[in-house]
């Protein structure tokens, strides 16, 4: 199987635990992904002035019901903030928090793949769960918490959570992938 490689670019509003750092995370992540032989590269990191006019709002994000292709008002607005990343690659933004005490939640607004994490309430998985979301992956169909895609989401996932072959199968068609 031919390795694939995955860029993620995050933009911090709010900086995450040290425990859970981006790059904590990002390791974790490649521990999962390489069952899929895909390598995931943190392609840019950028720290956002949370502050700054139309961020301060969104520092404490409305995701709604956190559906695919239901977004909210804040979300949209969230996604203008990718300056310097193609259309084809994914943006994991990390904010102090998300409604109604979400972990994540990934969209995918207008052909621009990205995920939302909370800095306060993300777990080590969470940054692969939701980009699992982004590459095509669904909750599992039972609450096994030894699955990334488990049925709970990633908040209760014991190490190291594993893909499902048939997971694997779906996330290497992702466009997302080169």
């Amino acid at each position: 199987m031919t390795k694939l490689k995955l860029k993620i670019h995050v933009k911090i509003l709010r900086k995450p635990r040290a425990s859970r750092s981006v790059e904590k995370m990002i390791k974790a992540m490649n521990d999962i992904y390489d069952a899929a032989k895909i390598d995931v590269e943190l392609a840019s990191k950028e720290v956002l002035n949370a502050k700054e006019p139309g961020l301060a709002a969104l520092n404490d994000l409305d995701v709604g019901s956190c559906s695919w292709n239901d977004l909210t008002d804040e979300q949209r607005d969230l996604a203008q903030f990718r300056t310097g990343v193609p259309d084809r690659e994914i943006v994991v933004y990390v904010c102090h928090s998300l409604s109604d005490a979400y972990g994540g939640c990934a969209v995918h607004p207008d052909g621009k793949p990205m995920a939302a994490i909370s800095a306060r309430n993300a777990r080590l998985y969470t940054l692969a769960h939701e980009v699992g979301h982004l590459l095509g992956l669904e909750h599992a169909t039972r609450d096994d918490q030894s699955l990334l895609m488990n049925a709970s989401g990633s908040p209760n996932l014991k190490p190291v959570p594993v893909l499902t072959q048939s997971e694997i199968d779906k996330m290497r068609k992702s466009p997302f992938l080169t």
